[in-house]
């Protein structure tokens, strides 16, 4: 089912249809990582960590057949927190080309069946 964010309302909860994921590889605890040799390495283990949680939310409703959205840069309140920070992580300039290849990229990374991505995800940046 396409959904065109540019005229659908973002939900203000989270239900069986929606989803909510305030990050995409961010999580507060990186800014809190002391500067040293396992630094980079730590960063690496947490953005995994996040992405994981992402891909587990895509995969759970790409089974579905009802029309169901991971929406991210929402906090699980409702509150629109936007995905600066999981851009400037990897120093990604653009959200149409870079960002949503990064993200398709990442989650390939969980997926066994490269058929399910390539079929059922769509991905729209509202800026």
């Amino acid at each position: 089912m396409h959904v065109d964010l540019d005229k659908a309302k973002v939900p203000q909860t989270e239900d069986r249809h929606n989803e909510f994921k305030e990050f995409f590889q961010y999580d507060e605890s990186i800014n809190r990582i002391p500067d040293g040799p396992e630094k980079a390495r730590t960063i690496e283990k947490i953005k995994r960590s996040v992405q994981e949680r992402l891909a587990t939310s895509v995969c759970s409703f790409g089974n579905s057949r009802d029309g169901r959205v991971v929406y991210l840069g929402i906090k699980a309140d409702g509150t629109i927190s936007g995905l600066e920070r999981d851009r400037k992580l990897d120093g990604i300039a653009d959200y149409d080309d870079g960002f949503s290849n990064r993200i398709r990229t990442s989650l390939d990374r969980f997926f066994d069946d490269k058929a399910f991505l390539t079929s059922k995800l769509q991905m729209q940046f509202k800026k």
